[in-house]
């Protein structure tokens, strides 16, 4: 009978110690998934392919953007378009501007003939302007439009400046023969105003500036040379002509004139005898009375 109780009491020893190592077993994954759950999750790694910051510099050999070019040098059109002329008439460059010409806009292509040229144009041109006296905004408006609007030696921006300070009144007269004749576009077949301008009692062309007649010859009456004289019915050698050497010497009376820039010539309009060939080349006249 002892030696039951003492088996019975065992067996719950070892049933009692079986209880705690399942009941510390359990406890411990419940300690380890509460550990889990409650701590913060580590922070994410850094991206292999982060960029660097937006400051950090290019490398030195970096080239420009394409679209890049000089700056525009001059302070106002009036100096752009000088250049611009200077350009066209002086370096005789017809391509290099392209269509731009002279605009007085600044664009890739003036740029490109600043770089080429722009050195070479301040040597020979500053001194001269920068010891005239300012011009008025007057003047400056003239001369910018006989620059833009005329050709030839006499339309460069120095040779206008050096003139405005002898002669204002002729720049004067000429930019408005210009205007003019932007306004009413005269053609041979339709040859109104604006091709020529008088000053100092002498006729000149709106187009180069060059003098035509060292004297006023509307309202003088015109007397023709003997031989090989024609009247047309237009000014321009390509209209419809008569001869008149069997005409009287006296043509008649001047009462009209247009100077034809592609024939280089200024015809005289003297309808007396006939209504019809009415315009003479003023070569042909001798004389004027």
């Amino acid at each position: 009978m002892k030696t039951t109780n003492s088996s019975n009491k065992n067996i719950y020893v070892i049933a009692g110690g079986v209880l705690l190592i399942i009941a510390g077993y359990f406890g411990f994954k419940w300690w380890q998934n509460r550990q889990t759950q409650t701590a913060p999750p580590p922070p994410p790694p850094p991206p292999s392919s982060a960029k660097p910051p937006s400051s950090a510099k290019p490398p030195s050999s970096a080239k420009p953007p394409s679209s890049a070019y000089t700056s525009n040098p001059f302070d106002n059109k009036a100096k752009l378009l000088a250049f611009q002329q200077w350009v066209i008439n002086t370096k005789k460059d017809n391509t290099i501007l392209g269509s731009e010409q002279a605009d007085g806009f600044w664009g890739r292509k003036s740029a490109t003939a600043w770089d080429k040229y722009g050195k070479e144009y301040l040597t020979k041109t500053l001194p001269s302007e920068t010891s005239a006296t300012p011009l008025s905004d007057t003047a400056e408006k003239d001369i910018a439009t006989i620059i833009s609007n005329c050709s030839g030696n006499y339309c460069s921006r120095d040779h206008l400046i050096k003139l405005h300070k002898t002669s204002s009144s002729l720049i004067s007269l000429w930019a408005n023969a210009v205007r003019k004749r932007l306004e009413l576009k005269p053609t041979p077949t339709n040859p109104k105003g604006g091709t020529t301008f008088i000053w100092n009692g002498k006729i000149y062309d709106s187009y180069r500036g060059v003098m035509l007649s060292p004297k006023v010859l509307v309202g003088k009456t015109a007397y023709k040379y003997i031989k090989n004289v024609n009247a047309y019915i237009y000014p321009n050698f390509a209209s419809s002509k008569t001869n008149v050497d069997s005409y009287p010497k006296e043509v008649g009376l001047v009462k009209g004139m247009y100077y034809n820039v592609h024939n280089n010539r200024l015809f005289l309009y003297i309808p007396a005898d006939s209504y019809v060939y009415k315009w003479y080349d003023s070569v042909n006249i001798e004389q004027y009375l």
